[in-house]
């Protein structure tokens, strides 16, 4: 995900899942919040749920194939890294060890219990770093000086993909050592249904648009995106910033970009679907976005923006509600996570104001 990126568990749990592909072509609409039906009482409620920690955010979430959950964050006040896995008890705080404390996690990746990938910038002025779980204890592993890991997608401990904050390529571990692989784009997110079909999605710094390139196990390949109209270059990238790969005919990428209307730059939510052939575009309504899109296990997507999340069926039809929050307090989303096997998603992020003045590490869930 973006923060955080998640993929592999809702990918290994919908493939084959998909929409036809004239069909999904035919009913891709434009994420227009006024074309969409409110919440109706077949749709699953979303409800909050306490993280383990306090204080503090979780920045992104993984599950597995086996319906694991995992989840990695910041503790508030000392800025150190904040691990948590969903267990029968509940959400329950993963412990690392003092020489790892530095990294400040923003995304994770899982196949298995013992394999979980964990990525953030380095809060001191040393090497960076990801960290790798192998069920018995935590490695770290020594990036370039300059790599900032955001993302990381793994399949196996010896096929693991990390992409970095304003970096132009990828970086595959393939169990003994790291490569660098050029994506022709500024990657956000990559997802895919296994070692030889992945999408990374993002931008175009030098055209300044969205931006989308495959790989078929052997090399990265940039693929056209529709042009968009009046499209506005400024100082914020227009930018896919998700994606989630239900089959290899069905792929779905999320953004947000800016276009000029009436004299004034507006931003507007941008919605993208791979059908095998081509990828297809809609834009939302004026002041609308994309940060996060995820499966649903029945063959749709659940999308987020802020607390206000879109559901789509696999047979096209939208709906939206949003995320419970407290009164007198706000709330941010940072990933969306679907559990392999159900239809359950669990969003991750946190409530403010929080308890000391600062943020609440915070989950919800649809039952």
């Amino acid at each position: 995900m973006n923060i955080g990126t998640k993929r592999l568990a809702a990918v290994a749990a919908t493939t084959g899942l998909g929409v036809a592909a004239a069909t999904a072509v035919a009913a891709l609409s434009g994420p227009d919040e006024r074309k969409a039906a409110p919440v109706g009482a077949t749709e699953r409620a979303w409800r909050l749920v306490p993280a383990a920690t306090g204080t503090g955010y979780i920045g992104g979430l993984a599950a597995t194939p086996g319906g694991g959950m995992w989840a990695a964050g910041e503790l508030s006040g000392p800025g150190k890294p904040l691990v948590e896995r969903l267990t029968v008890q509940g959400w329950t705080r993963v412990a690392l060890p003092a020489a790892l404390s530095t990294i400040r996690p923003n995304g994770i990746g899982a196949s298995a219990a013992n394999n979980v990938w964990v990525t953030g910038p380095r809060s001191d002025s040393g090497v960076e770093r990801v960290l790798q779980w192998n069920g018995t204890k935590w490695r770290a592993h020594d990036l370039a000086p300059s790599f900032m890991a955001d993302g990381v997608l793994t399949f196996g401990p010896k096929d693991t993909w990390v992409h970095g904050l304003g970096k132009d390529h990828a970086r595959h571990w393939n169990g003994t050592a790291w490569r660098d692989h050029a994506l022709g784009l500024f990657p956000r997110a990559i997802s895919g249904i296994g070692s030889r079909d992945l999408w990374a999605v993002g931008f175009d710094r030098q055209r300044a648009e969205p931006a989308v390139a495959h790989w078929n196990g052997t090399s990265w390949r940039r693929l056209p995106l529709p042009k968009i109209p009046n499209l506005a270059r400024g100082e914020v990238a227009p930018a896919l910033r998700d994606v989630v790969a239900l089959s290899g005919r069905n792929v779905w990428a999320v953004g947000t970009v800016y276009v000029t209307d009436k004299g004034r730059t507006v931003s507007r939510a941008l919605l993208a679907h791979w059908n095998g052939t081509a990828w297809k575009t809609a834009l939302g309504a004026n002041g609308t976005g994309y940060t996060d899109v995820e499966a649903d296990g029945a063959g749709g997507i659940w999308t987020a923006y802020g607390t206000l999340l879109r559901h789509r069926t696999e047979a096209g039809a939208w709906s939206r509600t949003t995320l419970p929050v407290p009164a007198g307090k706000k709330a941010v989303v940072h990933d969306l996570a679907h559990r392999p096997g159900t239809r359950t998603l669990w969003a991750g992020g946190y409530l403010s104001p929080g308890r000391n003045g600062s943020s609440d590490a915070a989950y919800w869930r649809n039952d």
